[in-house]
């Protein structure tokens, strides 16, 4: 499955702890002079590839040991930034 979001001069936040998530999903991120937070459950393992251009990205999750599906997060992040947590 795959998604989109988008921030532009203000903030998003996804709290996908209570979803289904496909095994190998995708989310498509985009922040300008904004930010994207997104929060995962720890059964979800994330793979960060955001391209930071005066922004950045943070990846605080931790994973168990027995997860067995992934959160594939792509995109940019311009002047701005995304932040992936287990917790809010």
């Amino acid at each position: 499955s795959k998604g989109d979001a988008s921030a532009w001069f203000g903030g998003v936040k996804l709290d996908f702890r209570d979803a289904q998530l496909q095994p190998n999903a995708t989310l498509n991120v985009f922040a300008a002079f904004g930010g994207i937070d997104i929060v995962v459950p720890r059964s979800v393992r994330v793979v960060a590839r955001v391209t930071p251009l005066f922004g950045g990205t943070e990846d605080k999750t931790q994973t168990d040991s027995n997860s067995s599906h992934t959160l594939v997060v792509t995109g940019t992040a311009m002047f701005g930034g995304v932040g992936i947590k287990n917790e809010s």
